[in-house]
């Protein structure tokens, strides 16, 4: 054998006091992470869980300064993109005047540029104007399909109730 070869483990000096850090941290976890020592009944559940939806109603996730229907988000996008157009139609009369390029990059800033962001910015009013329409579509369809499981779910336990009470369990044929 080599002489710098090890023939026995190694051993981590005061491995003991790493143990006694060990069961002081796993005493504290045990005091921080609460313990549920029971279960709910019935009535605590159904108690805890009204609360909770009460709170969920009355949550509030912001209130918007400024509010946007979808008639005025309409007639915004009326007025905003067919001024744009105009102002796309003026600078373009204006650069066709002039020979200069110096006097056709006013016309081409004020004119175009500036007229291409309005028809943007009208495009994107009708296309919020459109969302809107579609959610409220979206809502109302909701509202008419859970009406309609409601009643179907009525309809089904009623008749349940009815072959229950015609059909008594004495009577039936196991089979």
């Amino acid at each position: 054998m080599s002489p710098n070869r090890r023939t026995t483990p190694l051993v981590a000096a005061g491995h003991e006091a790493h143990d006694e850090v060990v069961v002081q941290t796993a005493d504290l976890e045990a005091s921080v992470v609460p313990v549920v020592s029971h279960r709910l009944s019935a009535t605590e559940r159904h108690d805890r869980d009204e609360r909770f939806q009460d709170g969920v109603r009355t949550l509030r996730v912001g209130s918007a300064s400024i509010q946007l229907d979808e008639r005025i988000l309409l007639v915004i996008a009326g007025i905003v993109a067919p001024l744009g157009l105009v102002l796309i139609l003026l600078g373009y009369l204006g650069v066709s005047q002039t020979p200069f390029v110096f006097e056709q990059n006013s016309y081409l800033m004020s004119g175009g540029i500036f007229g291409l962001a309005l028809v943007f910015l009208g495009a994107f009013f009708y296309f919020a104007h459109w969302m809107t329409q579609l959610v409220k579509e979206h809502r109302v369809q909701s509202a008419a399909m859970l009406e309609a499981i409601q009643r179907l779910q009525d309809e089904v336990a009623r008749q349940g109730a009815e072959r229950s009470v015609a059909d008594p369990p004495a009577s039936r044929a196991d089979g």
